[in-house]
């Protein structure tokens, strides 16, 4: 991880890290703190924080059912990029 334990971040990174909620860029696992969050990754950390995710998943499949059936090469790429962290 690249914060150090003086940084003032450091305990609030170590707990949502701990909790699942944050995991540092996948590469590197580096957090980079002094850099803004994007509106992307704000959601994914309340999506975790949550515990949204079978929720948002059952909602996309409720709703796009026929898309995914008929065109599910794109769908099964995020979900597998999302579970496994690619």
């Amino acid at each position: 991880m690249d914060v150090r334990e003086s940084h003032p971040s450091f305990g609030v990174i170590a707990i949502a890290t701990e909790q699942g909620w944050i995991q540092g860029r996948s590469s590197t696992n580096e957090f980079n703190p002094g850099n803004n969050l994007t509106r992307g990754q704000m959601a994914l950390i309340l999506t975790r924080a949550y515990g949204l995710e079978q929720m948002i998943l059952r909602k996309i499949l409720q709703t796009y059912q026929a898309e995914i059936l008929s065109n599910w090469k794109p769908f099964a790429l995020v979900i597998s990029r999302y579970y496994y962290g690619l």
